[in-house]
């Protein structure tokens, strides 16, 4: 069984950085490719990217208007470059400081065979009270807006209370199931991943869906990093004091 790592940089100089140091100490033993695209950076993280020789740097000149367009294009870009059996999907805000993750990852699908993806439905580990206060909020809010909608289909359709896709910070595909159906990561202007997810359940396929407290176990992750590394999400204090912690540590920039 083979498996490679595969990540898309886009402007993320100080994540970057970080994520190669825990990729170069932590799971570069167990793996037998480490493919990252460059989205077009053209900017100091590119050049961190040409230094560091134990990756595969995949360079993207698209101008790619949309950024899930950007990352599932670049998905599939390392798709069509990987011969490993399995894929494991990082981002640049990813931080992996147990490299027991990929064993564990690939035991996943020795014990069955139907299994296309393994990974986790949230991005943090939000603990069980947490969990719960938020899936009830997002419950209630959803019935508002249902009732809203009812009465006037101008208003936006109310969106699902509950997490339904495996997220892309950390999922580890079956390549070969995937080029078997010619599937895409990339699909309009969808998160990428959430159209191939439905298509192969519906082909009879299997995720395997680990629990937050399971897969944080291995490694952090800082959620919408890009965003806030570009100072687009500032409003978002949460958020981007999040990024802040991980970015103001001794030697992280």
């Amino acid at each position: 069984m083979t498996i490679d790592v595969g990540l898309v940089n886009y402007k993320t100089k100080q994540l970057t950085k970080i994520c190669l140091e825990h990729l170069e100490k932590n799971v570069v033993p167990y793996v037998d490719n480490i493919w990252i695209v460059d989205n077009n950076s053209n900017d100091e993280s590119l050049e961190l990217l040409k230094k560091n020789k134990f990756i595969n740097l995949l360079e993207r000149k698209d101008k790619d208007f949309s950024g899930n367009v950007a990352h599932g294009k670049a998905l599939d870009l390392i798709k069509s470059k990987s011969n490993a059996d399995y894929l494991l999907i990082i981002h640049t805000d990813t931080f992996i400081f147990d490299g027991a993750l990929i064993d564990q990852l690939l035991t996943e699908f020795k014990k069955n065979n139907k299994l296309f993806v393994v990974g986790c439905l949230h991005q943090i580990n939000r603990g069980f009270l947490r969990f719960k206060y938020r899936f009830l909020s997002r419950f209630i809010k959803f019935l508002f807006r249902s009732v809203v909608f009812k009465f006037n289909k101008k208003t936006r359709r109310p969106a699902s209370f509950n997490e339904r896709w495996i997220k892309t910070f950390c999922a580890c595909y079956d390549l070969n199931i995937l080029k078997k159906y010619k599937l895409d990561f990339y699909s309009k202007n969808k998160v990428p991943s959430n159209f191939l997810q439905k298509k192969l359940l519906n082909l009879g396929y299997k995720r395997k869906i680990w629990t937050a407290s399971k897969i944080f176990k291995y490694l952090d992750h800082v959620e919408e990093g890009t965003h806030a590394e570009l100072g687009m999400n500032k409003n978002r204090i949460k958020r981007y004091s999040r990024f802040k912690s991980f970015t103001d540590k001794p030697n992280a920039t």
